[in-house]
């Protein structure tokens, strides 16, 4: 029922997240020509959150220009993961503090190459990383659930990961060998004009893996990764990834 009302991807994204979830809300609203998941609201979000979500989707809702057309709504094209999150607050870290020499020795050897090294805060995405983090934690009840991963891209794309999150059309760059979802730890940028390329130093759900092939675009039921069984994971979901640190370098 739900499939014929809103379309294969609104049911899809219900069935696939997790019970812990449930009940769960989604706020759709037509704009662009489609439908799209304007807010998801999970059982286990706070009253203050909840609200606040709740909010931002009639704002969504009162700023759309358009109506739908009954006859030749395509229900198929809905947004990717219904992910709500506001846009990231960059804070730069001096080139002579210790900080900024201690993050440029773990994740950029190179220090010359370094541009400029800010710590990335974002309390919505923060938030909901957790609850995936509490979530995952309760099911494996033990060992450790979470890496520290660099993502590399052009410094244009991770500035739009930092407003908006990781969406699915970077689901590919780094290939999709174990998986078509995001690669961490991506050692190499993609093909780019661009002078200035970026490493997102994330926080990284892998919780527990199983191995990945090409014909995947999510985890297989009771995990959370896909790995090359060995030291690449690929994760499907914002709710499994946490940027700390922006690196621009050359």
């Amino acid at each position: 029922m739900l499939r014929s009302c809103v379309g294969e991807y609104v049911a899809e994204l219900v069935a696939s997240s997790p019970v812990d979830l449930h009940p769960l809300l989604l706020c759709l609203v037509f704009q662009n020509g489609r439908i799209e998941v304007a807010r998801t609201i999970e059982g286990n979000m706070s009253v203050d959150l909840t609200y606040n979500l709740l909010e931002q989707a009639r704002n969504v809702f009162d700023g759309r220009n358009e109506e739908p057309d009954p006859i030749n709504l395509q229900l198929t094209e809905v947004s990717n993961e219904g992910w709500n999150m506001s846009e990231s607050l960059l804070i730069p870290i001096p080139k002579d503090s210790a900080d900024f020499l201690t993050i440029a020795d773990e994740f950029m050897p190179s220090r010359e190459k370094i541009v400029s090294i800010n710590r990335v805060e974002n309390s919505m995405w923060l938030f909901q990383y957790l609850n995936n983090k509490e979530t995952i934690d309760a099911r494996l009840d033990s060992g450790e659930s979470e890496r520290i991963f660099t993502f590399t891209c052009p410094e244009s794309i991770a500035q739009q990961i930092l407003r908006k999150g990781f969406h699915d059309r970077l689901k590919s760059i780094h290939g999709r060998k174990y998986g078509y979802g995001f690669y961490f730890p991506s050692a190499t940028a993609p093909n780019t004009t661009e002078k200035t390329h970026a490493a997102l130093v994330c926080r990284v759900l892998v919780g527990q893996s199983c191995l990945g092939d090409w014909t995947m675009d999510t985890c297989p039921a009771g995990y959370d990764s896909t790995t090359n069984g060995s030291d690449t994971y690929v994760v499907y979901s914002n709710r499994h990834i946490l940027p700390k640190y922006l690196i621009v370098f050359t």
